[in-house]
């Protein structure tokens, strides 16, 4: 009795690599660092706001969580900046941030003021001017 192939394709069983063959990682690497560092800043987030927490502040105000959300993104950002991924925020920080190193000791200057200029667009004031000083004043006054 003869036996039926049917619809079976048979493959070359003495198959020889191709050694020409390259093999780019870079993307796979990327995908990598980005869960890494994704991760760690869910990691190391989660410990502080639980932290916050603990220590009497309302993590379930709104302010609150627009306020962690700019955060968690700056935290990303330090870290793909750390693995060589570009992300959106490290523009922020390249802009209004400014290091100098002298005598050994590394001086950051950041002028939230300039930010807010930045921001506000023609004559729209959406951030009150004095929104640092109101902060102030009422800190002040709790204390009298």
């Amino acid at each position: 009795m003869e036996k039926k192939k049917g619809n079976i394709i048979e493959f070359p069983l003495k198959a020889t690599p191709n050694p020409n063959i390259k093999v780019d990682s870079y993307a796979l690497q990327m995908q990598q660092d980005m869960t890494f560092a994704d991760h760690l800043t869910e990691g190391l987030v989660v410990n502080m706001i639980h932290n916050m927490s603990e220590n009497g502040v309302d993590t379930e105000d709104s302010e609150f969580i627009a306020d962690i959300s700019m955060m968690i993104e700056m935290v990303k950002s330090t870290l793909y900046r750390s693995c060589g991924i570009p992300h959106p925020m490290q523009f922020v920080t390249d802009e209004f941030v400014t290091t100098t190193k002298e005598n050994g000791k590394t001086s950051v200057y950041l002028d939230c003021y300039e930010i807010k200029d930045a921001l506000i667009e023609d004559d729209d004031e959406t951030i009150p001017v004095d929104m640092f000083n109101n902060k102030a004043q009422k800190h002040e006054e709790d204390e009298e």
